[in-house]
Order: C-alpha cells, then structure tokens, then sequence
C-alpha cells in the first residue's frame, strides 16, 4: 500500500465525533435556554413539562427557568413546584396552581385573574403590578410578598396569610379577606373599599393614606395599627372590633363618622 493509500484508510478508520451532551436534567430548556411559549412552544407543551419534572420533591426539577411572558392560561398547574421561576409578564388567567409552590418566584406584570390558589405558597414573590381580579386563593401564603400596586378586585382571599407583605397602592375593593392575617403590612396608599375585612388581623400593619371607605371590619383585630389618623375610614363597619389596645383607634373611626354624617346633614337641611 502506497503512503497515500495508508494516509487516506487512516483518515477513514478514524472514530465519529462524540454526540453533544444532552440538557441538563435540571433545565427542561437547557442551559442558559429560556421556555416561552411564544408560538416555538406550545402552551400545552410547557405545562406537560412542568407537571412532568417540577412535582415538589421531584428530583427532576429545574434549579432555575426563565418563562417571562409564558401563555399559560386555564392550564393544570395544581402541586408543582416553580419556585424561584421568572414568570414576568406571563398569562396565568384561570390557570390552577392549587397547592402550588411559586415562593420567591418573579411575576411581576403577571395576569393571574380568576386564577386557583387555595393554598398555593407566595412566600416572598414579586406580584409587583400583577393582576389576580377574581382570583380564588383561600388559604394562600403571601407572606413577604410584594403585591405593590397589584389589582385583587373582587379576589378571594379568605383565611390568606399576608404577614410582612407590602401592598402599597394594591387595589383590594370588594376583595373578601375574611379571617386573613395581614399583620406587619405595608398598605400605604392601597384601596380596600367595600372589602369583606371581618375577623382580620391587621395589627401593626401601616395604613397612611389607605382607604377602608364602607368596609366590613366586624370583629377584626387593629391592635397597634400605625397612621391611623392618615386613613379613610367613612362608613367602615366596625362593630365588635377587639379592645385590646385599639381604644383609640375605633375612638377615632367612630369620631370621623360622626363628623362625616353631622357635615353631610348640615349640607341638605
């Protein structure tokens, strides 16, 4: 065999190049790849892969996923675990995340209205400018978050834990927060009119500036609630408040009624 027939076999002989390394486990869409469901992958798609390897305690879960944007919409979510997942922007509407971890997640700008959280864990995520009208969260853990200029109308809160949360500029109106421990809040400037606030723990909680105009407060706790005198409370209902250390407050709340209703009947007779 000629040096140019060996040189030419040897080339030949030589073994094919390795297959390139699959994803990661971890990371459904591999590294560094975001999933979105922007017409490249199908909203259906995405959420077979999430209930796929993100139940809590599954082994297969992603550290980290980027799915800002995602249409995720009337989607079966109930009991995984997305915590810490960049859900910015994304369309949650009517989705159900029943028991559901989404602590830490990002979902500012996130639409969640009529959307299913009995009790779904929010721990410290970012709702900043969210949307969860009508949303249905009874029992939800939103301690620590920032709901910060979110709109709840008309959401279902009952029993919900917003300890810590800041609410500032939320808009609550006619949200039913009955039995819901908002203590430790921030709710400077947030709008809670005609909210269902019976049997609430509001204490310690910053109200400057928020507006309870005819809500139910019935046997809600208001204990060292703090700018009270900033807050609005015309034709809140307070009957059976808890005395303990919230003379002053309910002193104050049924003074300002007064005045109201003595200065609106002064103005017609």
């Amino acid at each position: 065999m000629s040096p140019a027939d060996k040189q030419l076999s040897t080339t030949n002989s030589s073994p094919p190049p390795p297959p390139a390394p699959s994803p990661d486990r971890g990371d459904i869409a591999g590294e560094n790849e975001p999933l979105r469901s922007n017409g490249d992958v199908a909203a259906d798609t995405i959420a077979e892969k999430l209930k796929r390897t993100c139940p809590i305690g599954s082994p297969d879960r992603p550290r980290s996923m980027d799915l800002r944007g995602a249409q995720l919409a009337n989607q079966e979510l109930a009991g995984l675990d997305l915590s810490g997942f960049d859900l910015r922007e994304a369309d949650l509407t009517g989705a159900n995340l029943t028991g559901a971890n989404l602590s830490w997640c990002k979902l500012a700008g996130a639409d969640l209205s009529k959307a299913v959280l009995d009790g779904c864990e929010l721990l410290g995520a970012d709702l900043q400018r969210a949307t969860l009208n009508e949303c249905h969260g009874v029992r939800a853990g939103f301690g620590a978050a920032n709901l910060s200029e979110a709109s709840l109308i008309n959401a279902d809160l009952q029993q919900a834990t917003l300890t810590e949360a800041r609410l500032k500029g939320a808009d609550l109106r006619a949200a039913n927060l009955r039995s819901a421990s908002i203590r430790h809040a921030d709710l400077n400037g947030a709008n809670l009119t005609r909210a269902h606030l019976q049997d609430v723990d509001l204490k310690q909680s910053d109200v400057r500036d928020t507006d309870f105009h005819v809500a139910d407060l019935q046997d809600a706790r208001l204990l060292g609630l703090r700018n009270f005198t900033k807050a609005n409370w015309i034709g809140a209902d307070i009957r059976g408040v808890d005395l303990r250390g919230a003379y002053l407050i309910r002193r104050y709340i049924r003074d300002e009624n007064y005045l109201f209703e003595f200065r609106t009947r002064g103005r017609y007779h």
